[in-house]
């Protein structure tokens, strides 16, 4: 268990002290997106681009109707680095319509109510969105982040909803090799304590647990 001495971690080993590793694949997610998504310059420039599309555009509410003008479905969104799906937030708008987001940066280009920075940074922007390494790189990047969210979809319905189709197989299973079909209980052995130790902690062992959280939580 990372930072074993953390607030919430630390109330958990005092409840459970069995808890010594909790997987966190949320977590771990996030962390194996950001860490691709900044694992090379090209990576970082990429999406630097998208998040400065995002601030360049939310700055002002009248950048963000010329925008609102433009895309029709989808606008651009934050990049944040707790979220992995923030990655393919700030993606979708410029995969889907990156005709109608280079429009709105080249209408604030030629905006008379823009100030000169302002549209100097919005040509910029234009420019690198126009580039063919760019567009190769939404690509690449929009599809491997649909099949993530694909597959921890997936993994989520299994989790919450595939154990009776489990079980219904594993009884066939079961059937065929003439064996019964229930789940073995694990005998938990009381551990040796000195004498004059006030009580028993009662500690919930595997045996205790539901064989959905035992076996679909244990994989999934």
């Amino acid at each position: 268990m990372k930072c074993r001495n953390s607030d919430i971690q630390a109330r958990i080993l005092v409840l459970n002290p069995r808890a010594s590793f909790m997987p966190g694949d949320c977590h771990s997610l996030n962390l194996i997106v950001s860490d691709a998504a900044s694992s090379s310059l090209d990576s970082v420039s990429f999406f630097g681009v998208l998040q400065k599309i995002y601030i360049l555009l939310l700055a002002s509410t009248m950048r963000w109707k010329i925008l609102m003008d433009n895309i029709t479905n989808l606008t651009v969104k934050l990049l944040s680095y707790i979220r992995w799906e923030s990655h393919t937030d700030s993606i979708r708008p410029v995969s889907y319509q990156v005709t109608e987001v280079y429009d709105a940066l080249m209408e604030l280009v030629q905006s008379s109510k823009a100030e000169a920075g302002i549209r100097y940074n919005a040509q910029n922007l234009a420019n690198q969105i126009t580039d063919f390494k760019f567009l190769v790189s939404v690509v690449i990047w929009h599809d491997i982040l649909f099949q993530i969210r694909s597959c921890l979809d997936f993994i989520v319905a299994y989790r919450d909803n595939g154990f009776e189709d489990v079980i219904i197989a594993a009884k066939e299973m079961a059937e065929n090799l003439g064996v019964e079909p229930v789940f073995k209980e694990t005998c938990v052995h009381p551990k040796k304590r000195q004498f004059g130790y006030e009580g028993r902690d009662e500690v919930m062992g595997s045996s205790e647990k539901k064989p959905q959280e035992r076996v679909v939580l244990l994989v999934c």
